[in-house]
């Protein structure tokens, strides 16, 4: 079951706590994140250094070139995933709006 709100879809869920950790109490509130799914080993850059064009700006010998990426899955708090075109260490610059 789900439905619309002002926040966007709300999904009825039951969860299962963990007796063991402090005590609930009926009117407490919380919040609950779920993992859909997970990657582990990946190169995730932010997305705002994202040209349209699937594109990063690289350092190359102390200037900036464009490079074409192949890109993944993308979180919610605004990472996505480069599956190829970047390798681990390399710089990249946020492009110029």
């Amino acid at each position: 079951y789900s439905s619309q709100v002002d926040q966007g879809p709300v999904f009825i869920t039951e969860i299962l706590l963990d007796p063991s950790e402090e005590e609930i109490l009926a009117g407490m509130t919380g919040d609950v994140f779920i993992v859909i799914d997970k990657s582990e080993g990946v190169i995730a850059i932010p997305e705002i250094f994202l040209n349209t064009e699937d594109t990063v700006l690289i350092e190359r010998d102390g200037k900036s070139i464009e490079r074409q990426v192949e890109t993944g899955k993308s979180s919610s708090d605004g990472l996505i995933e480069v599956i190829s075109g970047l390798e681990e260490g390399e710089f990249i610059f946020e492009p110029e709006n």
